[in-house]
């Protein structure tokens, strides 16, 4: 009896083990800022699960020259409650936004001749808080990215989620409320690969006051779209970080 009572208990004391080895480090939410480890698993509150596959790098050794620095890329998979997986790729430099739901935020890495992925931070965005609908299309003309109004708007932030492109910007006025805000495409596409496009946000600002505000706002990339293609880097004009957008 006192053999089985022993039993029962190591049994008992291995299984709260493992579960709480597996809660460890697991349970993590939307909206907030993450470390993730090669190997690893991430779960959410709704069951998802983030699988994280590989974390490589192509950063440009000391010793060799190279036509640009490198950037970590995340290989993993997404795994929703139905059941249903999807691979993603998760990049430093050419920020995909693919999957969708989900943000680069930094990455960490060592200093020697060599360097290594030390610390890779996203976001995860839950799928029901994102934009049924964007607001309205790049518009893709030349004479208007080159002759459209150009009154001062500084650019804080971009960045792209399904095929919305939203802009953070500040300008100054009495209350913004008759800030006319657009964004046009250059019409030229480089041949790189990926291709790039050029657009420019412009704003048409009647107002005298010298009062600052910031405004977010949306745009469809839908008519940037090239067929056959399915990715685009997109350099914005007055913004340095260069935007991947996929679709």
């Amino acid at each position: 009896m006192k053999k089985r009572i022993q039993f029962y208990l190591s049994l008992m004391s291995l299984l709260l083990f493992f579960s709480c080895t597996k809660d460890e480090g697991c349970e993590v939410t939307y909206q907030t800022q993450f470390n993730i480890e090669d190997g690893k698993e991430y779960c959410f509150p709704d069951g998802s699960i983030l699988s994280i596959l590989e974390i490589t790098n192509s950063y440009c050794p000391c010793d060799v020259q190279c036509i640009w620095q490198g950037e970590a890329v995340v290989k993993a998979n997404w795994s929703d409650p139905d059941g249903s997986v999807e691979e993603i790729l998760i990049h430093e430099i050419q920020r995909d936004q693919n999957p969708r739901w989900i943000e680069f935020s930094s990455v960490k890495s060592s200093s020697d001749c060599a360097p290594v992925v030390e610390e890779f931070k996203i976001r995860v965005v839950e799928k029901s808080s994102l934009p049924d609908e964007c607001g309205p299309g790049v518009t893709v003309d030349k004479n208007l990215y080159d002759k459209g109004p150009k009154d001062h708007a500084t650019i804080i932030d971009a960045s792209i989620i399904g095929d919305c492109l939203t802009i953070s910007y500040s300008a100054s006025g009495c209350d913004g409320n008759s800030w006319i805000v657009k964004t046009f495409d250059s019409g030229d596409v480089a041949e790189s690969e990926p291709e790039q496009r050029y657009i420019r946000l412009s704003l048409d600002n009647p107002e005298a006051c010298l009062a600052v505000f910031t405004k977010d706002i949306s745009f469809d990339l839908v008519p940037l779209q090239i067929p056959n293609n399915g990715v685009l880097l997109l350099n914005i004009q007055d913004y340095d970080t260069q935007l991947r957008y996929e679709y």
